[in-house]
């Protein structure tokens, strides 16, 4: 295709919209691992069903809390940086003097998902006999 066709099908990038491009996908790549961590919390649900229910578990008790404190690190690493994702989101909408009002509820939002998870994982940690029950074991994220 000529250079000159192309260049009228595609309009130039500013460097707010290449921001912008470049944060979708890092919201692209923390879904997939969110995923991942919501697949853990899914066992560990299973997990303290069947030990509940009497039956073999899939994990000891210590490792059951081992496996979520650190899946409660990972979701807490990911909703820390989409709070920050949805700051930058608000400063393009800014930028291109769009509205705002969406962008900014979605970084109040984002900011309660961090307090709810700070607070989750603290739970868990705090919780030093493993007597923690399915709600207790949800991942707040989702």
């Amino acid at each position: 295709m000529n250079s000159a066709i192309l260049s009228t099908l595609v309009s130039p990038i500013d460097d707010a919209t290449k921001e912008e491009i470049i944060l979708i996908c890092l919201q692209l790549i923390l879904t997939f691992i969110f995923l991942i961590t919501t697949i853990i919390s899914v066992t560990l649900n299973y997990d303290f069903l069947l030990k509940k229910t009497d039956r073999t578990p899939l994990f000891k008790n210590e490792q059951s809390r081992n496996i979520d404190i650190y899946n409660r690190i990972i979701i807490l690493a990911i909703v820390l940086i989409l709070f920050f994702i949805n700051i930058e989101f608000l400063k393009i909408k800014k930028y291109h003097q769009e509205n705002t009002k969406r962008a900014t509820i979605q970084v109040i939002v984002a900011l309660i998902t961090v307090v709810a998870n700070i607070l989750g994982l603290f739970a868990v940690i705090s919780d030093q006999n493993n007597n923690l029950n399915f709600t207790d074991i949800e991942n707040l994220g989702i």
